[in-house]
């Protein structure tokens, strides 16, 4: 019994993964720790702030955990939180 192995796939893959966190990182540097409104975030992470909005509303994002509001208007979002919870969802 033989198993074919392709280097070439699995090297596209590693190289692939390398450039996802090397953007993650990238983020975590860039962006501060909290983020003040549902655009800055949503930029961050690739989405419209609709699309962000939304999802909050519909519990994906949750308060205290990746956003808290601030003054009654104002929400602030975690970086890291939005960060981890997208990558493990977006791959």
């Amino acid at each position: 019994m033989t198993v074919e192995i392709d280097s070439s796939s699995i090297a596209k893959a590693v190289a692939v993964e390398v450039v996802k966190m090397i953007a993650f990182e990238i983020k975590r540097q860039v962006y501060p720790f909290e983020l003040q409104g549902d655009s800055v975030a949503a930029g961050m992470i690739g989405i419209s702030s609709d699309a962000l909005k939304q999802r909050r509303l519909r519990g994906v994002f949750k308060k205290d955990k990746h956003y808290y509001i601030k003054n009654d208007k104002i929400i602030m979002w975690y970086r890291d939180a939005l960060l981890d919870d997208w990558s493990l969802q977006n791959g």
